[in-house]
């Protein structure tokens, strides 16, 4: 039972921490202004097109980087959120500043209402960058000891964010903090619209810095809201640091950046060469290894100086033999023509042909039988003139008349016709 009170003072923590960070989040109303010179009357054509301008601002209020001006015949609008707010917090402060400006003006044809992160407004007319003015101030000033020092750092901080401001490309806005003591830092902002010329963002904040002495004087903290320009110090800080973007255009390149570029461009084309070269070395080894597989070795080298031989096939179908001569070899292109040379020479030209060589079968009868019944040997190609006596063609020596051993003879040898 003990666990229940527990549990529900859990859930009950839980609730009002979530309300109290929707309310910490949600868009905070400074001020308005609503011009009673011209009316409209409800449900007329221009309270439509009106509420279609309004409808438009906030359905694009994340998507043109915290600034927007546009019209729907004949009212022209505009929103400017603050520099460092984030898409989501413009478009939620844009459609709360919709909400609200119909509410608080609603029936006036030139109205204009700021929140603590944007401002929205509307006109039949041309835009003022300057009228209406408002200034928003602390109620806590600074102590009279400090006075001297405290105007001389607000005076020197809201010229540099002037300065600073008004030299951006971009979003014209800038923020700025300075050490007032060594306990307090002094917080600043200034902001235009992003479409304003040098020369107006410069009139607007020079029109809004001029009114802080007569408005805030020694105060700890203030605003002063113009439609075109605003800025703000206050002694904690307030705007989102990760947001601003209060750093200055970017400065010319370096000698020291042109050689890192080098530097970046050397790094990326070297590896792409060696990649390159290493591709082609590696096409290179593989059609080299697929020639080579066309090749089957069947002899290798002996270490008798030229290397192995290599079979293969031709085209044609025709075998052949390869020798590759080594490298090591020493061997060169003398002693590759003399060894043809000596091939050629050996070569038995009565062989050439399988079909006059003698079948296996008929050796085998050779060597192991007498009755065998050679056909009369030819004579042969490389035929030299001999000089056996006559009495031996006839096959019969005289002293050996009684032998009937038969012989084979021709005028370049005598051959014994059984084995021995």
């Amino acid at each position: 039972m003990s666990s229940t009170p527990t549990m529900s003072l859990f859930i009950l923590l839980s609730l009002f921490g979530f309300l109290a960070i929707k309310v910490e989040s949600a868009p905070t109303y400074s001020f308005h202004s609503c011009t009673d010179t011209y009316t409209f009357k409800p449900n007329t054509t221009y309270s439509t097109n009106l509420n279609l301008l309004l409808s438009s601002l906030t359905s694009n209020a994340s998507l043109h980087d915290g600034f927007l001006r546009t019209s729907v015949a004949p009212i022209n609008g505009l929103f400017l959120c603050r520099g460092d707010a984030s898409p989501a917090l413009c478009q939620d402060c844009v459609a709360a500043a919709a909400d609200d400006i119909l509410r608080r003006c609603p029936n006036q044809t030139e109205s204009i209402i700021w929140y603590d992160t944007c401002l929205l407004r509307y006109s039949n007319q041309s835009f003022n960058n300057i009228v209406p003015s408002v200034s928003l101030q602390s109620n806590t000033t600074v102590a009279s000891s400090e006075q001297s020092q405290f105007e001389q750092s607000l005076s020197d901080m809201m010229n540099d964010l002037k300065s600073e401001a008004n030299s951006q490309t971009g979003k014209k806005f800038a923020t700025k903090e300075v050490n007032f003591t060594s306990s307090q830092t002094l917080y600043g902002l200034a902001q235009c619209y992003p479409d304003l010329s040098s020369f107006d963002c410069n009139m607007c904040l020079e029109s809004a810095v001029a009114a802080l002495p007569s408005c805030c004087s020694g105060r700890k903290g203030a605003r002063v809201l113009l439609p075109a320009c605003n800025i703000r110090y206050e002694f904690y800080l307030f705007y989102n640091i990760t947001h601003t973007s209060s750093s200055s255009p970017p400065s010319p390149p370096s000698s020291s950046s042109g050689k890192s570029n080098i530097s970046i461009v050397v790094a990326i084309v070297i590896p792409i060469v060696v990649a390159l070269a290493l591709f082609v070395a590696g096409c290179c080894f593989l059609r080299r290894r697929a020639n080579k597989k066309k090749y089957t070795t069947f002899k290798q080298d002996d270490g008798s100086g030229f290397g192995a031989v290599y079979k293969g096939i031709l085209p044609n179908g025709h075998e052949i033999a390869v020798k590759r001569l080594s490298l090591t070899s020493l061997q060169g292109a003398l002693e590759f023509r003399n060894e043809a040379a000596l091939v050629a020479k050996l070569q038995h030209r009565n062989l050439e042909n399988p079909s006059d060589r003698p079948s296996m079968a008929t050796i085998a009868l050779m060597l192991n039988s007498y009755s065998v019944t050679l056909s009369l040997p030819r004579q042969p190609a490389s035929f030299m003139r001999g000089r056996t006596p006559n009495r031996l063609k006839n096959g019969v020596d005289s002293d050996q008349s009684s032998c009937s051993i038969p012989w084979s003879a021709n005028e370049a040898s005598i051959t014994g016709v059984y084995p021995r």
